[in-house]
């Protein structure tokens, strides 16, 4: 998660020289490494690299790029030490975050939230090789639960049987109604005794951390009343834990809780939260003040990022744009001497017949479907009026109003240039965001821009900042030098 306010696409722009040439020396030990015998000092050396760049990482506060360099040391402590079953696949394994990082700070870098999430099967892939259990998608979801919540700024209700009493009976009928639900799931009326118990707990508990918690239960429930929540093992279990939960409230009180515990399970919650479908208010309420939508999105737009980092970078977009581009130009170009000329060429149509095809694949190929489609629409018609307008300039012809045909191809080969500048705005987009749409934290109100080129003017203005910055400082060395004539308040007012 990055800071509030901050912008790790300028960030990544400044240091990103530095890093690319750390990440190959690092690639490069590893597959010396691999190919070896002597492992120990290099690997030694490999883990100091490796220390070198999450220090880096936690320093700009990039938390799924440390979290994953995090686990190539202890993987490369483990195999120095001989505490690994399978050096290879541990080398393996070791390549593939390797080659995965700088495709994970291309993402940043276009401008994309930090999601560890997205690097969930590298991460496991590395614990994997050294035996460790692998970590669940809601182990990497820490969402900020200090957020207002007047729902429970009142004071606890009060009620006549002692808070013991009370909570023996919220723990008989939690218990009771969560084992028929368990015996007979598809029966969702079952829950509605423990949707009782959760909003019950959360106005009469006293601490504020363990209200939270049956509060979000509370709401979790009610998005399986409303089918928008899914009924998974996880949330089962998470189930179970409340049961625990409950049950050391009626043995031990409130004071006897673990509140970091309560915090992982409200935290766990809302995962759940996360992943739930729209449509239920309660639901859409609580992802919204969490700001959960920002953590993790949703699994249409989370199995694409992950493409996004495990088989796409940077380089490849520039070089399918650069494609792309030389495709549109040679059509541009035959366009533009049609128009002014009036002539057609068979020749020349056919090369732009034939860049239109390699276009359309291309776009395709570019998950730009839409644009492909465009293309592939006009191609028919734009054929043909290469045919009539050959015949018209044979035969003389005229149309029904009196004008040649080439006034109607006119038309058409403007519409034509009109859709081949629509698609190369898209594949700006396209390169900048890595295929991504950009999520947008907020609407400001003010520019109706792509977002993509919000961040860009942000960055430039970044850029200019830093630059003005550079200049006061020269400045206030020279005065502090003697320079009478030194200059360092301009810097200050641009």
């Amino acid at each position: 998660m990055l800071f509030e306010g901050s912008n790790a696409s300028t960030v990544l722009t400044w240091v990103r020289p530095d890093l690319d040439k750390h990440l190959n020396q690092i690639r490069t030990q590893i597959e010396q490494i691999a190919s070896s015998g002597h492992r120990g000092n290099s690997i030694s050396a490999t883990t100091d690299n490796l220390t070198q760049l999450k220090l880096t990482f936690e320093t700009l506060v990039m938390q799924g790029a440390s979290l994953l360099v995090g686990e190539m040391i202890t993987l490369c402590d483990r195999l120095q030490n001989g505490h690994v079953r399978d050096p290879e696949k541990a080398f393996a394994a070791l390549m593939d975050a390797i080659v995965v990082v700088p495709s994970y700070l291309d993402r940043l870098q276009a401008g994309h939230h930090d999601l560890p999430i997205l690097l969930l099967p590298v991460i496991n892939e590395l614990r994997a090789a050294y035996n460790a259990n692998i970590v669940s998608e809601a182990t990497l979801f820490t969402p900020d639960l200090n957020v207002e919540i007047p729902e429970l700024d009142r004071p606890p209700e009060e009620y006549d049987e002692a808070a013991p009493v009370f909570i023996q009976l919220m723990r008989k009928q939690y218990e009771s109604s969560l084992l028929h639900w368990l015996q007979n799931q598809a029966d969702m009326d079952l829950m509605v005794p423990i949707h009782h118990v959760c909003e019950t707990l959360s106005l009469r508990l006293e601490g504020s951390q363990i209200r939270r918690l049956w509060w979000i239960a509370s709401v979790v429930i009610g998005g399986l009343l409303e089918d928008v929540t899914e009924n998974d093992v996880q949330l089962r279990r998470l189930f179970a834990r409340l049961h625990l939960t409950i049950k050391t409230l009626a043995e031990k009180g409130e004071e006897s809780l673990d509140l970091a515990a309560v915090d992982s399970i409200s935290q766990a919650l809302l995962f759940h939260i996360a992943q739930a479908k729209s449509g239920c208010e309660a639901v859409d309420s609580l992802r919204d003040r969490f700001n959960l939508s920002k953590l993790v999105p949703d699994r249409d737009v989370l199995i694409r990022a992950r493409g996004a980092v495990t088989g796409r970078n940077r380089e490849l977009y520039i070089s399918l744009g650069a494609a792309v581009r030389d495709e549109m130009a040679l059509v541009k170009d035959a366009l533009d001497l049609e128009l002014r000329t009036g002539e057609v060429e068979p020749e020349r149509r056919q090369k732009s017949h034939d860049a239109l095809l390699r276009l359309k694949d291309t776009l395709k190929m570019m998950g730009l479907g839409e644009s492909a489609q465009s293309i592939e629409s006009l191609m028919p018609a734009f054929d043909a009026s290469g045919i009539d307008q050959n015949d018209a300039q044979n035969d003389g012809q005229e149309s029904p109003d009196g004008e040649l045909n080439g006034t109607s191809n006119e038309t058409l080969l403007m519409t034509l240039a009109e859709k081949l500048i629509q698609v190369e705005s898209v594949l700006d987009e396209q390169i900048a965001t890595l295929g991504e749409p950009l999520l947008s934290d907020q609407d400001t109100g003010h520019i109706e821009l792509p977002v993509h080129e919000q961040v860009r003017i942000r960055s430039h203005l970044l850029d200019e900042t830093v630059t003005s910055l550079h200049q006061v400082q020269d400045g206030v060395r020279r005065h502090f030098d003697g320079f009478e004539d030194a200059d360092y308040l301009s810097g200050l007012e641009h």
